[in-house]
């Protein structure tokens, strides 16, 4: 029993610090430079419907959708109002190649029904609304929001970036992700091998006790 308390205990360290308290977020207007180590995943070349009430576009629409400063090629318009749409409310899920100390996205016009969730590796998660999608300061042009957890520990970084808008509309283009460092890398396998290793001891612990 005690040796499987040992086990869980630097289980318990890596899993102790929350995410959001480690999550620094910024904003650059009129910007689309990413950041050092940061490679785009997601352009949405692909035009038309996608996820829910949301669809890719190749240039602005009126009254539905408006090309962000920076985007070249397709974009994409979360809570569309176009034909086809029943509903205004949309959402749009990505998941990271792999999960990542840093994600960031070009965002269009920014609005108070437009939110932003990160869904971390642990199974945490945090929600942004408005203006607290950009660190909670003004809006004053399109430009690259990032999101950095890199001082959280890996088990924290994010695996999951959700885009919800209430009306029309949320534009995003050009998701990035920064991979872990070897050092974080390190860390990850080290949390999950000390889980499976914690895991086998108290089946084993358990079964001994059935057995007796």
């Amino acid at each position: 029993m005690r040796k499987t308390l040992a086990l869980l205990a630097p289980v318990a360290a890596l899993l102790a610090s929350p995410a959001a308290a480690a999550t620094a977020i910024s904003y650059t207007p009129g910007s689309n430079i990413l950041g050092n180590n940061q490679i785009i995943f997601q352009s949405f070349d692909v035009l038309g419907p996608t996820g829910l009430h949301s669809a890719v576009y190749s240039s602005g629409v009126t009254n539905q959708a408006a090309q962000p400063i920076g985007s070249t090629g397709g974009f994409l318009a979360v809570g569309n109002t176009a034909t086809g749409f029943p509903s205004n409310f949309g959402y749009y899920s990505l998941n990271l190649p792999v999960a990542a100390p840093v994600v960031s996205f070009l965002l269009g016009t920014l609005d108070s029904y437009n939110t932003v969730i990160l869904n971390y590796a642990n199974g945490s998660s945090d929600s942004y609304t408005g203006n607290q999608i950009i660190g909670g300061g003004v809006f004053t042009q399109d430009g690259r929001v990032t999101y950095d957890v890199s001082s959280a520990n890996s088990l924290n970084f994010i695996s999951n970036i959700s885009f919800i808008s209430s009306q029309a509309a949320m534009e995003i283009d050009d998701v990035a992700s920064a991979a872990p460092e070897p050092g974080a890398w390190l860390m990850m396998i080290l949390g999950f091998g000390l889980i499976g290793s914690a895991l086998r001891n108290r089946n084993k612990l358990e079964t001994g006790l059935a057995l007796s």
